[in-house]
């Protein structure tokens, strides 16, 4: 069955004074090849050579920079067409598929499980020797950590290893089916592998449509379709070639699936790091302020974000992956209105508020005025009480809205 890419609208290259729509290009499958050579193996090439092409950041705003490793890295499940890391260790594979059917639709899906399940099942080492062994450009790199070395936030070797080794042990990574269009059915694929317990690794299909100019130029234009969320009830496990779901540990998640992001995901297990209190006291504390309109926004920090403004969202302070506490970019939005809050948050820590410059912004400080406020002495000690100074800031808020 063929497939047409039916667009409403088409984009418009602009030079100067002339003008002209660019028309769809369609990619040709493995097995054949058009008339410019633009086929999957193109696509493929395209990816490992320029991975901004992928929506990262909309699938996982904290996942970080994907840096190419190889191509067709062995996995004991096939040969993963992409692979990357990042400099924190994160992980991410892409199979570059074209949506001709659905039996193509279901392939993709069904690899994308292996894949990962394969994965899990690897060792640190394992891992690499199969990652260098894959197509890359140039020489072998003598290690992994020497591809991110230069990164400015790349980990040191033995960190950057335990960091891969532990999202290997959990499954967790990002896989990214990209293809030259994707269709409602393979939506609906998606939601299938979603429904499995134990899926650890936020799972994306992305749509890179191409379109081609008078010049012979093309323009790739990226667009995430859809992405899975985790859900955290159970754990796959590989036993005799099968996978196998079994249920979570006792005591990690309540009676109710815990849906997150990768993103969250492994910001809560740093929190875990200073205080095993906090993922459940941080998502208390969330459920408890959703009341008002504060949501979070899961980025490289967590963001507290209160959305009922008439003039826009504004930042009710940010907690970072080290456990501080920032409130500089509330001052940022509100001015003088946002210091009875902050001196609200000072007094619960015996903090300060501090300003370093006239231009800088208040934020809160530790008694020594220099120390940063660690998330910990606010929860779940003071949960309550910085809710309640959120409540006042925002009915502060919107009195001085209703005046303008």
């Amino acid at each position: 069955m063929g497939y047409d890419l039916v667009m409403a609208t088409l984009p418009i290259l602009i030079r100067g004074t002339s003008m002209g729509a660019l028309q769809p290009l369609s990619l040709a499958s493995k097995s054949s090849t058009n008339l410019d050579g633009y086929d999957e193996r193109w696509l493929q090439d395209l990816i490992q050579s320029h991975p901004e092409v992928l929506p990262t950041a909309e699938l996982e705003p904290g996942f970080g920079r994907l840096l190419p490793v190889s191509k067709e890295v062995a996995c004991g499940h096939g040969y993963i067409d992409n692979l990357f890391v990042t400099a924190e260790g994160g992980i991410a594979i892409v199979e570059t598929k074209l949506w001709r059917n659905l039996e193509a639709r279901r392939l993709v899906v069904a690899q994308a499980l292996d894949y990962a399940a394969a994965l899990a099942r690897m060792s640190y080492d394992e891992f690499e020797r199969a990652a260098l062994a894959g197509d890359m450009p140039g020489p072998k790199p003598v290690s992994l950590h020497s591809l991110i070395a230069e990164s400015a936030d790349a980990l040191d070797e033995p960190a950057f290893i335990q960091a891969v080794s532990l999202n290997l042990k959990r499954g967790r990574m990002l896989v990214i089916a990209a293809g030259d269009g994707v269709r409602a059915e393979a939506e609906a694929l998606a939601d299938l592998l979603q429904s499995h317990a134990g899926a650890r690794f936020t799972f994306a299909l992305v749509a890179i449509e191409l379109f081609k100019a008078e010049d012979g130029a093309v323009l790739a234009v990226p667009r995430a379709v859809a992405k899975t969320v985790l859900i955290e009830r159970g754990v796959v496990r590989i036993a005799d070639d099968r996978v196998v779901i079994e249920p979570p540990a006792r005591g990690l998640t309540s009676g109710t699936a815990i849906r997150s992001s990768l993103t969250e995901d492994q910001f809560m297990e740093e929190m875990a790091k200073r205080d095993q209190r906090l993922p459940a006291a941080i998502r208390s504390f969330l459920d408890r302020i959703a009341d008002f309109g504060v949501e979070p926004e899961w980025k490289a920090s967590l963001n507290l974000k209160w959305i009922g403004g008439a003039n826009g969202p504004v930042n009710f302070g940010y907690i970072r992956k080290d456990g501080g506490v920032a409130t500089d970019m509330t001052s940022y939005k509100l001015g003088p209105l946002a210091m009875p809050y902050q001196q609200d948050l000072a007094s619960m820590v015996r903090g300060k508020v501090v300003q370093r410059s006239e231009n800088s912004y208040p934020f809160i400080a530790g008694a020594d005025g220099r120390s940063s406020v660690k998330v910990e002495q606010l929860l779940p000690n003071h949960a309550e009480e910085w809710a309640d100074a959120m409540d006042r800031l925002i009915k502060q808020v919107q009195r001085s809205e209703a005046t303008e």
